[in-house]
């Protein structure tokens, strides 16, 4: 999937509430790595790091500080994504959110950004209700989808 999107031109970026160890071990081991960045790649260690460099706690989802630091790079002025009320995506509406809890949800919408529901979190199918009821853009079964459709028609209706 990752290949595919990188093939396409597509900037893709991780924003994670897991610490960088569970997450770069397992893209490494499955050679994620190749296909990323590191600088889009923003685990809870960061957001915890910056919390404590700018006093701006708390930073974690629904903040939209985790996307917002994936999306500009780690190397971006991280300070700009900590207010309460971040400014919104200036391109919001070509950003896709992916992720599997209603803390998303909140963090995309807080910034503009479109929002693909899947239900592979803890509460798997029972969660289509609640995002149904949130008005996500998307609700997939899983990652999977992404790939087999849904950015790639997102991308063709761009092109």
């Amino acid at each position: 999937m990752f290949r595919v999107f990188k093939e396409r031109g597509l900037n893709i970026g991780i924003g994670t509430g897991r610490p960088r160890l569970e997450t770069f071990e397992p893209f490494r081991y499955l050679n994620w790595l190749d296909e990323l960045d590191e600088n889009h790649i923003v685990t809870a260690d960061d957001v915890l790091k910056a919390e404590k460099a700018f006093d701006a706690a708390p930073l974690a989802k629904p903040h939209p500080f985790t996307y917002l630091a994936a999306f500009h790079g780690k190397d971006s002025d991280l300070q700009l994504w900590t207010p309460r009320e971040p400014k919104k995506l200036e391109n919001g509406q070509e950003v896709l959110i992916v992720g599997d809890s209603l803390a998303d949800l909140l963090a995309a919408r807080e910034i503009g950004s479109q929002f693909a529901a899947v239900l592979t979190g803890l509460s798997g199918q029972k969660a289509r209700k609640e995002f149904e009821e949130h008005h996500a853009d998307y609700i997939l079964d899983s990652v999977a989808d992404v790939e087999e459709g849904l950015v790639l028609d997102l991308i063709d209706a761009k092109a």
